[in-house]
């Protein structure tokens, strides 16, 4: 039995024929954004077309497609057109994103998050597959609410408050459906608003605590006097004080204990 015909089994034709045509925008390519992307396409979400920026300036556009069964790849330039999805992203790949999702690999370094996304994850549709990713940032100018408009749905992806509001701001204006998902130390929270029926990202009360950083930062790629700072706060109560599941150390206790 095909991909599709398990889906229609899921879904119904008439909600599979809603898929297939919604538009949907994921906004990041990190851990939680190549997650998103495998789960929309494997749940019958197509035509994904890559955006990317030029070097020195501009913006180059090319799109691929995945042709069953054969696998093949092609790269077509392509003009400025309406897409079924795209994804927007900073980044670009660092050695310390590859232990954290299925998408990258090492010859991927230094490469953009949402090009590679994009052309990794057409290989888990069974049909044409298309993705747009664009890199650039979420709260400039070019994202405005007109650019919000095209979509029935909105993901986010970010690991920044900034624009994860700027997102939130964005969907409430224009009464979009917006799911934040995200993540703070080992924990994890997936939040979606939709509405007219729930309240909006900011609305939700949140808990004032002090300031938190993601694991991976502080245990792989400290960049910032306050990423030594909070590794040696975590370091004392590892030595000094009871045992702390919530420590981002907590296995470097176990492996004293244990040898």
């Amino acid at each position: 039995m095909s991909t599709k015909s398990n889906l229609r089994q899921v879904f119904g034709e008439d909600n599979l024929k809603v898929i297939e045509k919604a538009k949907v925008l994921v906004v990041g390519a990190g851990g939680i954004g190549s997650e998103l992307l495998k789960n929309l396409v494997s749940s019958g979400f197509t035509d994904i077309d890559v955006v990317r920026k030029k070097k020195g300036g501009g913006e180059g556009t090319i799109s691929f497609f995945r042709t069953f069964p054969t696998g093949a790849i092609h790269w077509l330039p392509v003009k400025k057109k309406q897409t079924n999805k795209k994804q927007i992203d900073l980044d670009t790949i660092e050695v310390s994103n590859l232990n954290r999702q299925f998408l990258f690999r090492q010859k991927h370094v230094g490469k953009s998050k949402a090009q590679i996304a994009a052309l990794e994850v057409s290989k888990f549709g069974e049909d044409k597959v298309s993705v747009r990713g664009r890199l650039g940032d979420i709260k400039s100018s070019d994202f405005g609410r007109e650019y919000f408009m095209q979509y029935d749905i909105i993901l986010n992806a970010l690991d920044n408050i900034s624009a994860r509001r700027h997102v939130n701001r964005i969907c409430v204006a224009q009464n979009k459906v917006f799911v934040e998902s995200g993540t703070q130390g080992f924990l994890g929270q997936v939040i979606p608003i939709i509405p007219d029926l729930s309240n909006c990202w900011e609305c939700n009360p949140k808990d004032s605590q002090t300031k938190s950083y993601p694991v991976c930062t502080i245990r792989s790629t400290p960049d910032k006097p306050v990423h030594c700072i909070v590794w040696a706060k975590e370091l004392f109560h590892l030595l000094f004080e009871p045992a702390d599941e919530s420590s981002i150390l907590k296995d470097l206790k176990v492996l004293q204990d244990t040898y």
